[in-house]
């Protein structure tokens, strides 16, 4: 039997890779036992009650979960990051997707470099506990030989995403940028809503939309500083799958300033909607599409000579360059 265990997946990317990926093993391995933070609870009402344990995303609740189910699974993937605390029988796949816990580099406050450190320090102590890692991205597979010494023969590259077929919009509002992303440091709002005000100021025909939550209530503030200046800018707070699918099929541009990213994922729905992306000239973004302009992310007048060059010109189309391979994944894990 198969176990995939989410624990602490709960939102952001993470949750909408898991809603592709568990009605899609349920499918092709019914038997399949889910164990879930129980914030996910209403999420799965599909799932057979005696195949789903809801738990607090907590090490030791999970712990206790491996302790008493220690010789009941054949196939574990850990979709989380994190191994089990224990080595179990039962042969044991991690999917890694925060490349966050190699490094977390200067766009980070003190505390929060030392929460991602600490994060860090325990799954490099687990790492004795899985046979394989699953990683998105040839990007992330040598970021966990360099900063992990992890062993490629044990770092297998399935990337997964729910595919969409959309035809572009002839009526994309052009002068609307967004950026699909919560506030986390290596996001790098500050310097984006910098460079739009610069943008701005020459073409006050823009507008720039964000999705930030209330747990950033600084950026907040600084966008509405921004809008007390005169400054098109608005945050959408967070968004439903819904308004993220009129958002890709109407909008203009795509600004995608982040600095880290295991995959990436406004950047490949982008695209296949046809958006055009201007994204961070970094490895990250070069793996999984070919962007219709790029940008240096911690130079402010870099973005917003990108903002400016999307107005007076016709940027290339964005392209994916990555496939969807759902299938070898949920093939790998049965073996």
């Amino acid at each position: 039997m198969i176990l995939l265990d989410a624990v602490f997946i709960n939102n952001s990317g993470g949750k909408v890779l898991l809603d592709y990926l568990v009605p899609q093993l349920f499918e092709k391995h019914p038997d399949t036992f889910f164990l879930l933070d129980q914030r996910v609870k209403n999420s799965y009402d599909f799932l057979p009650p005696n195949q789903v344990k809801f738990i607090p995303n907590s090490l030791i609740e999970r712990h206790e979960f491996y302790k008493n189910n220690f010789n009941k699974f054949t196939s574990i993937l850990c979709f989380g990051n994190v191994p089990p605390a224990i080595r179990l029988k039962a042969k044991v796949f991690t999917y890694l997707h925060n490349s966050v816990l190699f490094y977390t580099g200067p766009d980070f406050p003190f505390k929060v470099a030392i929460g991602y450190k600490v994060k860090s320090i325990i799954v490099r102590f687990l790492k004795k506990n899985t046979d394989f890692w699953c990683v998105q991205t040839p990007f992330m597979k040598r970021e966990m030989e360099k900063h992990w010494k992890i062993n490629p023969d044990k770092i297998i590259v399935i990337p997964f995403f729910n595919t969409f077929s959309y035809p572009d919009s002839e009526k994309r509002s052009l002068h609307e940028y967004y950026y699909i992303s919560d506030g986390h440091p290596n996001k790098m709002h500050n310097n984006l809503l910098e460079a739009f005000k610069k943008a701005y100021l020459k073409n006050p025909m823009i507008s720039l939309n964000l999705t930030i939550s209330a747990q950033y209530p600084e950026l907040i503030k600084k966008v509405e500083t921004l809008q007390s200046e005169g400054v098109s800018v608005k945050n959408l707070g967070w968004c439903t799958s819904d308004q993220l699918k009129s958002i890709y099929s109407k909008g203009g541009y795509l600004l995608f300033p982040s600095t880290q990213e295991s995959f990436g994922l406004g950047l490949i729905e982008a695209a296949q909607y046809g958006m055009k992306v201007i994204a961070s000239d970094l490895p990250f973004v070069h793996e999984v599409i070919e962007p219709s302009y790029t940008f240096d992310p911690w130079n402010i007048d870099s973005i917003a000579e990108a903002i400016e060059t999307s107005i007076d010109t016709s940027l290339p189309t964005t392209k994916l360059k990555i496939e969807n391979e759902i299938l070898k994944l949920l093939e790998v894990i049965n073996k």
